[in-house]
């Protein structure tokens, strides 16, 4: 019988066109049901593990948390060492797993919440990149979210090419440190 890793990756072929694998998603502590669901373990800013992220095999309802209120936080923060100069904030953890080599988060969705803006200020975090999936939520939601973000002080780049930040990060993260808070900008 196959590994349950590669048969979520079967269920799931957005994970394995996103570069992931069974390694990658263990090494991110993801577990995987024998329905075939996957448990994302969720950590608050401190590293105390608050909750899980629960991806469903059903389009109705792809996430939920448990506890509901865990996805208020930002997924990967704690283990991305905080903001450093530029952090670049997902829709998505499976986006955070799939890139390597800068700082990352994910807002669990679309939302960005109170407390995911206090932890950013609170962290000194001031120039941010959205790279939002390429779908219309994702594209319409990173206008609005960067809008919120602008009137808290931040500067944000809204980067419309997704994954590809991976390839253009260094690129991106240097235009993004000309700018003087709070600014907005779309590349």
């Amino acid at each position: 019988m196959s590994d349950l890793y590669e048969q979520a990756l079967d269920v799931f072929p957005t994970l394995r066109a996103r570069g992931l694998t069974a390694k990658r998603l263990r090494e991110f502590g993801v577990e995987v049901t024998k329905s075939l669901q996957l448990l994302i373990p969720l950590y608050d800013p401190f590293g105390e593990r608050c909750g899980v992220l629960i991806r469903t095999r059903y389009d109705k309802v792809k996430y939920y948390s448990e506890p509901a209120g865990a996805k208020q936080y930002l997924y990967n923060l704690f283990y991305s060492d905080g903001c450093g100069e530029v952090l670049v904030l997902f829709e998505s953890p499976f986006d955070v797993m799939a890139t390597d080599g800068f700082q990352r988060a994910a807002l669990l969705g679309l939302k960005l919440t109170d407390l995911a803006i206090a932890t950013l200020e609170g962290l000194g975090c001031t120039h941010l990149i959205l790279a939002f999936d390429l779908d219309v939520p994702g594209q319409v939601n990173s206008f609005r979210i960067a809008r919120e973000l602008v009137e808290h002080g931040f500067c944000v780049c809204i980067y419309t090419k997704g994954l590809q930040i991976q390839d253009d990060y260094d690129f991106v993260r240097d235009y993004v440190l000309t700018l003087e808070r709070p600014a907005f900008l779309v590349v």
